[in-house]
């Protein structure tokens, strides 16, 4: 059975993240398992919009998805040497390569880096989000 993680934040849940997930379900087929991590709000890079509670049942709602972890650092490592089986895939937007790459590889697995949806971001809802003059 084919196996992918994909780890992310998934703060302000937008159609750049569901495009991600949708292409890494095509990757699987229907029968293969997608594993999705949601960062804690300590592990991401700055503190999301959305409490990880919230988020991680967000992700877990979603029909595609076939198990969720809660990934403690913005690093995957840790969370793919728990997993019972390792995947046979690591898979993450191509606008950064996830810093689990070059161990997962090592361990014989494929990283995928699906392109960066165009015209939605997290970071860029959080500025039209933010009041004037507050820091984002």
């Amino acid at each position: 059975m084919t196996r992918a993680y994909c780890g992310g934040v998934w703060d302000l849940f937008h159609y750049g993240h569901l495009c991600l997930l949708q292409r890494t379900r095509a990757l699987l087929g229907p029968s293969g398992i997608l594993i999705v991590g949601v960062i804690s709000d300590e592990g991401a890079k700055r503190l999301p919009i959305i409490p990880f509670e919230q988020r991680y049942a967000i992700i877990q709602a979603l029909a595609i998805v076939d198990r969720v972890v809660e990934q403690p650092a913005h690093d995957s490592t840790e969370v793919l040497k728990a997993l019972p089986e390792l995947p046979d895939f690591l898979v993450h937007g191509d606008d950064a390569e996830p810093l689990a790459a070059k161990w997962f590889e090592a361990q014989g697995g494929t990283v995928v880096l699906f392109p960066y949806t165009e015209g939605v971001s997290s970071s860029w809802l959080r500025t039209i989000l933010a009041p004037p003059g507050t820091q984002n």
